[in-house]
């Protein structure tokens, strides 16, 4: 049995029944169960041929084959020209950290790299955030306008009784 395609597979609870479900990511709706990993893994190879068989059946695309591959990942070296005061300033730091130059700048470049990423998400949030806020203003907004007020002290009375001038005349 060789399955070409990346799966996902997780035990279920024993409340589901127990035993394993896997799906496959790349055809939507190929899935798989067993009690075993084995009958999963026999299950969903069953399952990617009868979807494959449905997919051509219809006239569709089918994804090709995704097979592990070790990502080749860049030395981790590389040179960078700074100022030389810069230079300075950073080994000063490194002696007084009790770290190397290199353990240093390594540091340094992760919380600027996390620090971006954060900023990124933060902006994100804000930016969502702040159009439903607007929206809600222009919401109250438009209610807003609908709503007549009445001042709560009128210098006239808005009703022209003799008892609420009397009052009013009183209290002036």
């Amino acid at each position: 049995m060789k399955i070409e395609y990346d799966f996902k597979m997780s035990p279920l609870t024993a409340e589901d029944g127990g035993g394993f479900f896997a799906e496959v990511p790349a055809m939507p709706g190929c899935i798989a169960a067993g009690k075993t990993i084995e009958e999963t893994l026999n299950v969903l190879q069953e399952a990617i041929e009868s979807w494959k068989m449905g997919v051509e059946a219809l006239g569709g695309a089918i994804p090709k084959p995704i097979f592990y591959q070790n990502e080749q990942l860049p030395s981790g070296r590389f040179s960078v020209r700074i100022p030389k005061t810069l230079h300075r300033d950073l080994i000063e730091i490194s002696k007084k950290e009790n770290e190397s130059l290199n353990a240093l700048v390594c540091y340094y470049l992760t919380q600027a790299v996390a620090g971006n990423l954060l900023e990124s998400q933060v902006n994100e949030i804000c930016q969502v955030a702040k159009q439903q806020i607007t929206t809600k203003v222009d919401e109250l907004h438009g209610v807003w306008k609908e709503v007549s007020f009445v001042p709560a002290f009128p210098r006239k009375p808005i009703i022209g009784s003799s008892k609420v001038e009397s009052l009013l005349s009183r209290a002036g």
